[in-house]
């Protein structure tokens, strides 16, 4: 079941994802410890959990996606390369 997310852009995102978010997805790690990601295809989304919600920081071809988080979290690439 889908449900409206409370977020300005209104999207809709899995029931189950806004109950138990961090059992869903990969952990990353090196510079984007904390952040976690689902893959869907050749599409990588990039969440961090926090009290009471859970923040989307990118959504992005997953060619893409490690570069776009280094450059927003402002965190250099991690030493075994790109994640994933």
């Amino acid at each position: 079941m889908l449900v409206k997310a409370a977020n300005p852009g209104g999207s809709l995102v899995p029931e189950d994802y806004q109950l138990r978010a961090e059992q869903y997805g990969k952990p990353l790690g090196g510079a984007l410890q904390g952040l976690r990601r689902i893959r869907t295809g050749d599409v990588r989304v990039a969440y961090q959990v926090q009290p009471g919600r859970v923040v989307i920081w990118a959504v992005k071809h997953r060619k893409d996606i490690y570069r776009e988080l280094e450059r927003r979290l402002g965190a250099g690439p991690s030493k075994s390369g790109s994640p994933g």
